[in-house]
């Protein structure tokens, strides 16, 4: 299926955008200086299209609903082919972000309670880019996803300020399609972990 995940990590824990020392993380989005020098001295990974053999079992279930969920090999799903009564337990870690123009801005349209319990400070309604930098690694990978019509996997630290500390997370990127080829949403799911490894 077009968007099916395909770039492998190999060897060791995935460790995309994670170039911080532990514990350095506090839940606050650091200042852009600091970003600055990350982005200089850990350049950019490319995006990680296919999911590693750890992935957290709440990522690798949306990725499979996702997956069933498209009608046909070569078509992406509709938002509207998201059936709720099939993943309970995965609706309050999910977000729904709208791709809006060209070149496209990400606006967000719904946070789950999981989310919104970390107190992120972003809400429904916002762009993505006021938030964090424009080079930062949500953006790139949101670009990539609608570009590239690819899921994209993520572990690593949190770029949205949060009002809860936290220490890291794992989140998956999935394209959604109106008319099965052009992304006009992006589905997430997020799991949040506190410096021990202890999902949140």
């Amino acid at each position: 299926m077009a968007g099916i995940l395909r770039r492998r990590w190999r060897g060791g824990k995935p460790q995309a955008g994670t170039c911080h020392k532990p514990g350095a993380m506090t839940g606050k989005a650091p200042p852009r200086a600091i970003l600055w020098r990350i982005q200089r001295e850990c350049p950019m990974p490319a995006p990680i299209t296919e999911l590693p053999a750890d992935a957290h079992p709440k990522i690798r279930a949306i990725h499979d609903h996702w997956r069933d969920w498209a009608p046909s090999p070569d078509l992406l799903p509709q938002r509207r082919q998201i059936d709720p009564l099939q993943i309970p337990k995965l609706l309050e870690s999910l977000s729904l972000v709208d791709v809006v123009g060209d070149p496209p801005r990400f606006r967000l349209r719904l946070l789950g309670g999981a989310i919104k319990r970390m107190g992120m400070q972003a809400a429904p309604g916002d762009f993505v880019d006021q938030h964090m930098p424009a080079d930062a690694q949500p953006l790139h990978d949101l670009a990539h996803v609608t570009a590239e019509r690819q899921p994209v996997w993520y572990r690593g630290r949190a770029y949205m300020p949060h009002e809860t500390v936290l220490f890291s997370l794992e989140r998956i990127f999935l394209p959604l399609a109106d008319d099965g080829h052009n992304v006009n949403v992006v589905m997430g799911l997020t799991v949040f972990f506190d410096a021990d490894g202890r999902e949140l």
